[in-house]
């Protein structure tokens, strides 16, 4: 046989399969065994696939695997696998569990390696006081503190949360949470780019790489007396994020006297507390507002409806046949300077229209027509709600480095 017909025989399925059979036939002491055997060894067919123990092509692979899984189950197959495992960079949030996992020992003598070998893995760190056992006792955080500062440095996110009020914490505890929070922002501060943390007292450091900062604005005070600190320190800010949890009069006040221009773009997505007016339109120059649910409730007569240039009107069905269309022209006369509107039902994408019903679809039309007369563009949703190219497009029209995003 030549080597073409050779060839073809290990090709073609059928004969492939004969040829495994008479050779279990022939035996292994036979010389047809013994003579295959010879050439797959010089071919290197006992040998694992090429690059299975190189390191790149290793965590390549690994990078769509559950990072703990990666450590519990991969890690074990082999040294070089271990290797690549443990000097693996996972671009994503540590398990929300696992310093859970960590405080049930009882002692940091008793914590394994894995987990100061796992937290080393990630690029993000995600940690929320909101549980209580965090900081239920002292010695409990100060090993799980001291774990965390030791391993999770030079990340590119950090989300620490719910440290917002320790009116029922022991000052003792309040310290070393105040001490930990500096210590892990001080090991990344070169690198982070994305920092969410609900106190605005962020620490006096520099964030020469930081582009975009989330803030919760529950103490107004606390808020204005650091703002200015914070942007000093951050000098390629981009957005600041405001989650606004009980905002006060002081915070408004200070936003537009200082920071005017600033204000960009806000969500109506707020939550509801009692005795708090949530109409932002009444208290900042928003130029894009999205997911606004009541055009009467939320921009009817408010202050700063002028200012508003793109809106997203989201739960479309309150504005059909038994919906007064004189109210809603009125409410978007007040918007003088709107552009665009998307409109969507909840969070879906934008109303079809040709799905209401004859009278609605009138309706609609009288709207659209008015619209129209206004100049005003009807976008799809995602050309408005929660857009950045479109945020960032406002912001350099008017001339500023950084912008408010009130979410």
């Amino acid at each position: 046989m030549d080597f073409e017909e050779v060839l073809e025989c290990l090709e073609n399925f059928d004969k492939c399969k004969d040829f495994i059979l008479k050779l279990k036939a022939a035996g292994e002491n036979s010389e047809p065994f013994l003579n295959l055997q010879k050439s797959m060894v010089a071919l290197k067919m006992n040998e694992p696939p090429r690059g299975i123990f190189q390191e790149t092509m290793i965590q390549k692979t690994l990078t769509y695997c559950d990072p703990k899984e990666c450590f519990k189950s991969y890690r074990l197959v082999c040294k070089p696998w271990k290797d690549a495992v443990e000097s693996m960079k996972f671009n994503q949030c540590n398990d929300i569990n696992i310093f859970q996992e960590i405080l049930n020992f009882t002692n940091s003598d008793q914590v394994p390696i894995f987990y100061q070998k796992y937290l080393n893995s990630f690029k993000k760190l995600s940690i929320n006081f909101d549980n209580d056992d965090i900081y239920n006792e002292s010695y409990d955080f100060y090993f799980l503190a001291s774990l965390i500062q030791k391993s999770m440095k030079n990340l590119n996110e950090i989300s620490i949360l719910g440290i917002c009020d320790f009116s029922d914490v022991e000052q003792e505890i309040k310290e070393e949470i105040n001490s930990f929070v500096y210590k892990v922002l001080k090991n990344s501060n070169l690198t982070v780019k994305v920092l969410k943390i609900l106190s605005p007292a962020v620490p006096d450091i520099l964030f020469p790489n930081l582009t975009k900062l989330h803030l919760e604005s529950h103490h107004g005070d606390i808020f204005v007396n650091n703002f200015q600190q914070i942007l000093k320190n951050m000098e390629n800010l981009e957005i600041v994020e405001m989650e606004p949890y009980e905002p006060s009069d002081t915070f408004f006040q200070y936003i537009r006297t200082n920071y005017s221009k600033h204000c960009i773009h806000a969500t109506f997505e707020w939550y509801d507390f009692e005795g708090y007016d949530h109409n932002i339109a009444d208290h900042l120059p928003i130029k894009i507002l999205d997911s606004c649910w009541d055009l009467e409730e939320q921009l009817n007569d408010k202050r700063y409806n002028s200012q508003l240039q793109f809106l997203h009107l989201q739960n479309i069905w309150k504005y059909h046949s038994d919906y007064d269309a004189n109210v809603f022209q009125d409410i978007l006369d007040q918007c003088s300077n709107l552009k665009a509107i998307a409109f969507s039902n909840h969070k879906k994408e934008n109303e079809d229209f040709s799905k209401c019903s004859e009278k609605n679809r009138e309706n609609w039309q009288e709207r659209i027509t008015y619209l129209q007369s206004r100049g005003i563009e009807i976008l799809h949703k995602d050309e408005i709600f929660q857009n950045e190219t479109l945020q960032l497009k406002l912001a350099q029209e008017a001339g500023i480095k950084w912008r408010f995003s009130f979410t």
